[in-house]
C-alpha cells in the first residue's frame, strides 16, 4: 500500500466512523462491522475515485448533522430533501416537496449511478454498511428481475440525464430486490414513485432524485 493510499483509507475509516456515530444518535441504529473486502476494495480505486468518495460521505454527514441542528428530523421528514439540495448546490423544480409523500423513501443519484443521498430511513431497511453504499453501485448491491433493472436503467438514468428538466412518475414495475453482498441478503418489496432531474448552477441536469415505498420481506 502506498502512502497516499493508506491515508486515503484512514480519511474514508474516519469518515464511516462519523457517519455511525450519527446514524447511531439520530436513528437508533448501532453501528454494523464494515467486511475488509470493502477497505480493499476502497483501496483498489483510482486516487481521484476515493478522494471524492471521502469528499462525498464528508458533505453528507455535514449536511444531515447541520439540518439537526435546524430541527428537520431526519427520518419522515420531507423538508430534508430541500435542505439537502440546497447544501449540494442541485436546483430542483418548483413544487417537487409535493411529489414526495409522508414516509416515502427518497434517494439522490449522481450520473455514475452512485448514492450520494438518502434519508435515515433507508438504515431501518438495509443492512448494508454506509461504507459499501459509498463504494459499490447500486446494480452492484441488489438483483432484481431483469425487466425491471432494464426499466430502471431507462426510466432513471438514461431518462433521467437526458437533459429534460420536468419530473415524472415512474412506470417501473412493483417489484422484489435483493441484496447480494452482505450476509443477511435481506429482501425488499419496491413501489416505485417520482423521478426529479437536478440541475446545477449551469442548469444542467447532474443528479436526479427519486421516491419510493419499501417494506421488508421476510423469507
Amino acid at each position: 500500500m502506498t502512502e497516499h493510499a493508506a491515508a486515503d483509507v484512514a480519511a474514508f475509516r474516519e469518515c464511516v466512523r462519523l457517519f455511525d456515530a450519527l446514524l447511531e444518535l439520530q436513528a437508533k441504529i448501532a453501528p454494523r462491522p464494515v467486511p475488509e473486502s470493502v477497505w480493499r476494495d476502497f483501496m483498489g480505486l483510482s486516487p481521484q475515485r476515493r478522494r471524492t468518495i471521502i469528499e462525498q460521505l464528508r458533505h453528507y454527514t455535514a449536511i444531515l448533522s447541520a439540518a439537526s441542528k435546524d430541527g428537520i428530523s431526519l427520518i419522515g421528514e420531507k423538508r430534508l430533501a430541500w435542505f439537502a439540495m440546497r447544501l449540494l448546490k442541485l436546483v430542483p423544480p418548483s413544487g417537487f416537496l409535493d411529489l414526495i409523500d409522508d414516509g416515502d423513501y427518497f434517494e439522490i443519484y449522481n450520473a455514475d449511478g452512485l448514492q450520494i443521498f438518502r434519508n435515515l430511513e433507508f438504515y431501518k431497511l438495509i443492512s448494508y454498511t454506509i461504507a459499501e453504499i459509498a463504494v459499490y453501485r447500486w446494480d452492484q448491491l441488489y438483483s432484481r428481475a431483469a425487466h425491471c433493472h432494464s426499466q430502471i436503467v431507462e426510466q432513471c438514468f438514461k431518462r433521467g440525464f437526458s437533459g429534460d428538466k420536468t419530473p415524472y412518475k415512474l412506470t417501473i414495475e412493483d417489484h422484489e430486490t435483493c441484496e447480494v453482498m452482505s450476509k443477511e441478503a435481506r429482501m425488499f418489496y419496491i413501489w416505485p414513485g417520482w423521478l426529479v432531474p437536478l440541475r446545477d448552477q449551469n442548469h444542467k441536469v447532474v443528479a436526479v432524485f427519486g421516491t419510493s415505498k419499501r417494506k421488508r420481506l421476510y423469507v
